[in-house]
């Protein structure tokens, strides 16, 4: 032990008398350099503070700066979630009054920091489980797509083809109760056989009501904007058929033609452009001259239809089938929905014994079986993007009948995707057979093309003026191609010839 010590404290001499050698050496080279140097090194040591600070000084500015980014971040963000449903509008408004780099940040966060989730824009669904099921599990159509609930919120929208978007909205509306809709109705479609192609298919839910109407239009413009982006199909269940004026809206290419369908036993158009509601919604769409449109009705009954009115709209080029005609001849329709990219449904076009469910039921109307025929009609297009099914009124409905019905037409416009075939004449593959008919009375040649898989007929349709926006083809039947045959001008040809000039 006593050894131990003893080597111990001859280790701790010789440490300190190494350290006394080492300050001797640098005391010794530093007379040597001499003060200069010295002087040098403490202004070397002064600046490589100085620049340190400045560092400092620059992370602290930038942590300033992002804590106020983030602080204007949280804020649009707080502001965004308690009044979701304004979307655009409410930024526009907001930023208004605000000048400079302002208004562009803001506009940088709304669309760079906010980026698109419908979790904002949508209730979950909430359905009571039903009492009994007429189908085995594996067989329902709840059972065989995605819901949107809040254990399973909304995630990536790309993984699927057809979105459910409910939109409980009639406050445009006399048909008061409508927007109890999109629950009636879901729950009746959950009910029946799964679709026969395997589809993918999410329920969103609700679209949150907005503080006013307007605000649920954006929404719906907002989201059906991003499903066509995504390419998913979106079948809209009102809710009032105003709400076409937001699927409308989310339509951007102004230079491009669209083509919008309704089918309505009136038609809801007074060229009185005012307050929007699901009576005049139209003035909003056909009269506007900015859009290139084109626009049908289906279905519409004459002792509600405006005879001025009805022949403005015919002098626009556009038109509508009265429903005496559409059901003598329902096939005429298909060439009509084939080439539709928006089709909006009201359940009034339908007979009161059939859909009792509106506020305004006429004993005349198409029957379900024959609604049903043109929503498969619709559904066997290539050329559409979006299905509104709207002013069905559970509070006035009769056993759920109308719900059930309104169910029934969405389960058939699946039944035509399911059968669908894209064809497109333009492509010249072989598919097809051309027909030439020359009509002397008007000194132009019509040419047909008809499908040798599917029989469907199309019409060239001469460009008057050079514009790429206007389709080159419409389809037609046919009966078209004999009329032609026999020196009659198809009333589909002039109308789309004239619309053209």
């Amino acid at each position: 032990m006593k050894r131990d010590k003893r080597k111990k404290g001859k280790r701790q001499k010789a440490k300190g008398k190494s350290e006394e050698r080492r300050k001797r050496k640098v005391n010794s080279r530093q007379s040597a350099i001499g003060i200069s140097a010295v002087s040098s090194w403490q202004r070397i040591k002064t600046s490589k503070f100085k620049e340190r600070k400045k560092k400092n000084a620059t992370k602290t500015q930038k942590h300033k700066d992002s804590q106020r980014a983030d602080t204007q971040y949280f804020i649009l963000i707080e502001f965004f979630e308690s009044s979701c449903l304004r979307g655009y509008n409410y930024f526009y408004e907001w930023t208004q009054p605000v000048t400079g780099n302002i208004l562009v940040t803001f506009n940088f966060i709304h669309f760079y920091l906010l980026p698109m989730d419908l979790n904002y824009y949508f209730d979950p669904v909430s359905l009571d489980k039903p009492g009994f099921e007429l189908l085995p599990p594996r067989a329902l159509f709840s059972r065989n797509i995605s819901i949107h609930t809040p254990n399973t919120p909304v995630d990536k929208l790309n993984n699927y083809d057809v979105a459910i978007v409910g939109v409980p909205e009639d406050r445009n509306s006399p048909n008061k109760g409508c927007s109890q809709g999109p629950d009636k109705i879901r729950a009746s479609l959950y009910q029946l056989s799964k679709p026969k192609k395997k589809f993918r298919i999410i329920d969103l839910g609700n679209i949150k009501q907005g503080e006013e109407v307007d605000d649920t239009y954006f929404a719906l413009r907002d989201v059906v904007s991003e499903l066509l982006q995504q390419k998913v199909f979106p079948i809209v269940i009102g809710g009032s058929q105003d709400l076409t004026y937001g699927v409308f809206n989310a339509y951007e290419k102004k230079d491009a033609l669209l083509n919008l369908v309704t089918i309505d036993s009136r038609i809801d158009w007074k060229n009185d452009p005012g307050q929007i509601t699901s009576q005049n919604y139209l003035d909003q769409i056909i009269s506007r001259k900015d859009r290139l449109v084109q626009y049908f009705n289906i279905g519409h009954q004459d002792y509600f239809t405006d005879k001025k009115l009805l022949n403005q709209l015919r002098k626009k080029y556009f038109d509508s089938f009265r429903i005496g005609m559409v059901r003598s001849d329902i096939k005429e329709m298909e060439p009509v929905l084939r080439d539709a990219h928006i089709v909006s449904l009201d359940i009034g076009s339908v007979r009161q014994s059939d859909a009792p469910g509106h506020f305004n039921p006429s004993p005349n109307g198409f029957y379900g079986e024959e609604i049903c025929q043109l929503a498969k009609y619709a559904g066997l297009s290539d050329n559409l993007q979006v299905f509104g099914i709207f002013e069905t009124n559970p509070t006035l409905d009769i056993n759920n009948q109308s719900s059930r019905l309104a169910a029934q037409i969405i389960w058939y416009l699946f039944e035509g995707m399911t059968q669908k075939i894209v064809e497109n004449p333009a492509e010249r593959n072989g598919r097809f057979t051309k027909y030439i008919v020359n009509l002397s009375g008007v000194g132009k040649d019509i040419v047909f093309y008809k499908s040798n898989q599917t029989e469907r007929w199309w019409l060239k349709i001469p460009a008057r003026k050079t514009n790429s926006a206007k389709p080159e083809f419409i389809a037609c039947t046919y009966e078209d191609y004999v009329k032609a045959s026999s020196q009659e001008i198809p009333d589909r040809w002039w109308k789309a010839f004239q619309k053209q000039g």
